[in-house]
């Protein structure tokens, strides 16, 4: 693996002299030179290198000034001081910057190589543990989306996301002998963006740049060729969604209709709409029962006995549905079907509406007592690891969304802020540490990228890591 080495010296010689040292060890590097502070600012912005030689005194900018604004600026790489100065004072401000050590000039090749060496594989360690979670970073990252955490994540949208206007949401539904690795492989060929896996289903954001129909079927019948023919699979796709503040709703249309025994199903097409569907709609994903009790009546008085019946049916099986995406198992919905009245129709259906929101209402006050108290606690104890709301919704036994529902029902903050918060809260803590740097506290709190701990540290505290650190410790000295 190539790494970007940056050396920065005011001195020609001197910066010379250690890109033959280096080059000559380490042949592989790319090698980059600055001759002040300011140069190696923009070097960092431009080209960011893996590992920086700072030296400390350059007219203009000091390297500790340049160090600070390079992590200011988000940049993620290592520092290493090559100075003459053995002075305590810059020694502590580069602990406290988190440089990885403080070379004295003169110092043997020998030394140098070695501690290069040394610092050289933490960084490709780094970097590929980093390719292996990237993965599961992203499939936690869509799962926000689709989950109603917009907010906790507009900040590191990829741009393919921000410059989209329309989306689609398309659900792949897969048999149990099939996990769906090339599935996954050509999400990434068409630049689609995979969610996690759940009870076989895995959800893909797809962006939309022209032809919604055309877009999504392309993806579709490439995820369909992908897997083997011998294993039933189905792809369901939302209606187009027209942001990301309403993926949400994309989630659930795709779950809808998924599993239907077609290949390639589109919500639209399977929803048969009528002047009232968004109403229905709306008061079946917010289980509003006086709502559904009047649509219903609504229904029965317009339509003819037989079709009428069919169609509440249908509605039933759609209630029964966003029931069991909040973790609320029960028997199917069943009607008489030996009605000769649409007086009679309605008597049975608000029977079986009854009985559907007492068993919600009873499940609701059952879970409700323990789950917000299990959940805290587990997060109090696994902060540091990747727990998704998927991860916490299997500790729990429930889905997802029920889960996320949860949060902002008796937290009033969704789970991702919860979780922020106290990781951020332990990073405060950890950041007293001095001998400790910010990437590794990053990781001790449960963050894969420090970039983004950066940011996420930031719009909570108001302050970089770095600058919280060094307010903090020069309180602690007052």
């Amino acid at each position: 693996m190539t790494l970007k080495l940056l050396i920065v010296d005011d001195e020609p010689i001197e910066r010379q002299a250690l890109q033959q040292i280096l080059q000559k060890a380490f042949p592989d590097f790319q090698m980059m030179q600055a001759k002040n502070g300011r140069e190696a600012v923009e070097y960092a912005l431009k080209e960011e290198p893996d590992l920086v030689l700072m030296d400390i005194l350059m007219p203009g900018m000091t390297g500790l000034e340049a160090i600070e604004l390079i992590q200011q600026k988000g940049i993620e790489c290592q520092f290493v001081m090559v100075t003459a100065f053995d002075t305590f004072d810059y020694a502590k401000s580069a602990l406290q910057l988190g440089v990885k050590d403080y070379l004295l000039k003169p110092t043997t090749p020998k030394e140098m190589t070695q501690i290069i060496g040394a610092i050289a594989e933490k960084i490709i360690a780094e970097k590929q543990q980093k390719q292996q979670f990237e993965p599961f970073i992203e499939q936690a990252f869509v799962s926000q989306l689709l989950f109603d955490a917009m907010d906790s994540v507009e900040d590191v949208l990829p741009l393919p996301l921000k410059e989209t206007t329309s989306f689609a949401v398309l659900m792949v539904t897969f048999a149990e002998q099939v996990k769906g690795e090339a599935v996954l492989k050509k999400a990434q060929q068409y630049g689609v963006y995979s969610g996690v896996l759940y009870e076989q289903r895995r959800p893909f954001i797809i962006p939309i740049k022209e032809d919604f129909r055309q877009e999504t079927m392309r993806v579709a019948k490439a995820f369909i060729a992908a897997l083997e023919e011998q294993h039933y699979s189905s792809v369901a796709i939302s209606s187009q969604i027209p942001s990301l503040e309403e993926l949400s709703r994309g989630y659930r249309e795709a779950w809808l209709v998924s599993g239907v025994a077609q290949r390639v199903i589109y919500f639209e097409d399977y929803v048969q709409f009528e002047p009232m569907e968004a109403d229905w709609q709306a008061a079946i994903d917010q289980l509003d029962w006086h709502k559904i009790r009047l649509l219903f009546q609504q229904m029965t008085q317009q339509k003819p006995l037989a079709e009428a019946r069919e169609e509440a049916f249908q509605k039933l099986w759609q209630v029964h549905i966003q029931l069991h995406q909040l973790g609320l198992e029960m028997g199917p919905p069943t009607l008489s079907f030996s009605d000769e009245s649409q007086a009679q129709l309605l008597k049975d259906i608000f029977q079986a509406i009854d009985q559907l929101a007492r068993h919600e209402e009873w499940l609701k006050k059952r879970q409700e007592s323990d789950k917000m108290q299990q959940a805290k606690t587990y997060i109090d104890q696994h902060f540091s690891e990747d727990i998704s709301l998927e991860t916490l919704a299997a500790y729990l036994h429930l889905n997802p969304i029920y889960v996320s529902k949860l949060f902002k029902d008796k937290l009033n903050i969704n789970y991702i802020d919860y979780l922020s918060e106290i990781r951020i809260k332990h990073a405060k803590k950890r950041l007293l540490e001095q001998e400790t740097s910010t990437k590794e506290i990053a990781y001790d709190v449960g963050y894969r990228d420090p970039n983004y701990f950066s940011k996420v540290f930031k719009k909570y505290t108001g302050y970089s890591p770095t600058e919280y650190r060094k307010r903090a410790l020069a309180y602690d000295e007052i």
